[in-house]
């Protein structure tokens, strides 16, 4: 990316981590020194919680699921394959996840509580663990403050994302695959997707390595997109678009705007202002 894109991103980041520093700083100059939120009903663990005080549940085992369902407002979520059916959570304060079985769903929210300032800086967490070799049917994770980390999984449909954090895959595996962050670095390794894979991301880069089948789309505002596919070119009909950035094919500069026939795949990309990167396989 040129320098004055460079400038650019620098006080566009600059401008929002201010706007989020300026809300803190004026709730912490008030006379309240806590919110009340409620944030959804689900399962609640029968453990008394202190204000102020770590809360945690680890390796509670679970009957099987098929479906996964995480939606928190606060807290990192990882998903990963660990011997059994099983789910790990830590919370602090008032900032505590609740999860519930629904049928065939793993449900997993944020509970009801007053937390205050000084809970931001403790550890809130949930990992869920599955066997070895067991496939979902649909996962659907998100946390609005945190980080997603997904490890090994193989699903039907996948959809997770982060509001405020990073979004990290693993040797991931689905038919179809959306993927979004707000504001955070998106990375997928190993990734593999049969039918379609959706990314956006407002502000953060994107790596993405793996086999990339059906129909491809990448979206971003502010940041660079780096892809790695080990399908051939000819494989793919290509549609790129790029407002302020550097578009590169197999090591060759391109230029910002262009369409190109192709194959039983295809990949668009969509960047306000980063530059694109693609290469593909043999």
């Amino acid at each position: 990316m040129n320098m004055p894109a460079k400038v650019c991103l620098g006080a566009g980041a600059f401008l929002v981590m201010s706007g989020g520093l300026l809300a803190i700083t004026g709730f912490a100059m008030g006379a309240q020194t806590h919110l009340d939120l409620d944030w959804g009903r689900a399962h609640k663990s029968e453990t008394p919680v202190d204000t102020g005080a770590p809360h945690v549940e680890e390796g509670t085992a679970l009957p099987a699921f098929s479906r996964l369902d995480v939606d928190v407002s606060i807290g990192d979520v990882t998903v990963e394959y660990g011997g059994e059916y099983g789910i790990s959570l830590t919370g602090w304060g008032g900032i505590q996840l609740e999860y519930e079985l629904d049928g065939d769903t793993l449900k997993v929210r944020s509970g009801a509580g007053a937390w205050e300032l000084s809970d931001w800086e403790h550890e809130v967490a949930a990992v869920i663990t599955l066997p070895e070799g067991v496939a979902l049917e649909s996962a659907d994770i998100r946390t609005a403050l945190g980080d997603v980390t997904i490890t090994g999984v193989t699903a039907g449909t996948l959809a997770a994302g982060s509001e405020m954090g990073s979004l990290a895959l693993y040797g991931v595996e689905a038919a179809d695959a959306a993927l979004a962050v707000s504001m955070g670095d998106l990375t997928a390794e190993g990734l593999t997707t049969r039918s379609s894979c959706t990314v956006e991301n407002a502000m953060g880069d994107v790596y993405l390595d793996g086999n990339f089948r059906g129909n491809t789309e990448c979206t971003l505002s502010m940041g660079d997109l780096e892809l790695y596919t080990g399908e051939p070119i000819d494989d793919y009909g290509l549609d790129m678009h790029l407002s302020m950035g550097e578009l590169t094919l197999n090591s060759s500069e391109q230029r910002p705007v262009m369409t190109s026939p192709g194959g039983p795949h295809s990949l668009k990309v969509t960047s306000d202002m980063g530059d694109v990167r693609v290469e593909f396989g043999g």
